[in-house]
């Protein structure tokens, strides 16, 4: 596979070209650039005498082979939610097509959970709120104890928390980027800032819908959407998809 189609591949699998293919699907789309890299390794005098010996399929014309095979190729059924969500992971390193904690929703009790909008109304009360690890910056208390400062996002937006010394010490560890977090803290107020100060923290499992382990990479296209099945009888094209639909 060249570097260029390589590139387009991976576009393919991110989602780009969803909103520009219509009914056809991205293992779809990647049938059709695979058409494309073989109708490259036919030469000229070969496409020539398999359209003079096979004519112009319909009123096809002389198209290039991979013209012709793009409107006879099947549409293959599409890839699962938690496929493209792993596709996204792989790609961007974030899903795109969804909210990361969205992933994590079975983990949690929403109705335990304050939201970020709602903190203002529970100032001086200690409340258990949800987030994504945004940003976190190391800080020392006066006395050279080391504690971090941080940002999350939930649903709604994002808010700052505070690990003093103590709480640092017991989860400092455990936080890093690209994962949620279930925290308990006081709400406190400073200057019109509101933060959560936390003293406790849990890391939720996701949801089993969207685990790696459940609906792995396709392999090999199992159903179909119907198609001229004439065209699909003038024209035949074998596809390895277990190289292009993965």
């Amino acid at each position: 596979m060249s570097y260029e189609s390589a590139q387009v591949r991976l576009l393919i699998k991110a989602g780009c070209f969803d909103r520009v293919s219509g009914e056809v699907t991205r293992p779809g789309l990647l049938w059709r650039l695979y058409a494309r890299n073989v109708n490259r390794g036919i030469n000229r005098k070969r496409r020539t005498s398999f359209l003079e010996h096979e004519g112009d399929f319909s009123g096809l014309g002389t198209l290039p082979l991979a013209a012709i095979a793009s409107r006879c190729i099947p549409i293959p059924v599409d890839y699962s939610q938690s496929q493209k969500i792993q596709h996204e992971f792989e790609h961007f390193g974030f899903p795109l097509s969804v909210h990361p904690l969205e992933l994590y929703a079975s983990s949690f009790d929403a109705r335990q959970c304050v939201p970020a909008c709602e903190m203002h109304q529970n100032v001086g009360r200690k409340i258990i709120m949800v987030g994504w690890l945004l940003t976190e910056k190391s800080s020392q208390t006066k006395h050279g104890d080391p504690m971090e400062f941080a940002t999350f996002e939930d649903l709604i937006g994002l808010y700052d928390a505070s690990f003093f010394p103590e709480p640092y010490r017991r989860y400092g560890h455990l936080l890093s980027g690209g994962k949620p977090y279930m925290m308990e803290g006081l709400v406190e107020e400073d200057f019109r800032t509101l933060t959560l100060t936390v003293n406790k923290i849990w890391v939720p499992s996701p949801s089993p819908c969207f685990h790696s382990s459940i609906d792995p990479p396709m392999r090999e296209a199992t159903a179909v959407k119907p198609r001229d099945s004439a065209a699909l009888k003038e024209v035949s094209i074998t596809f390895k998809t277990a190289d292009w639909c993965d």
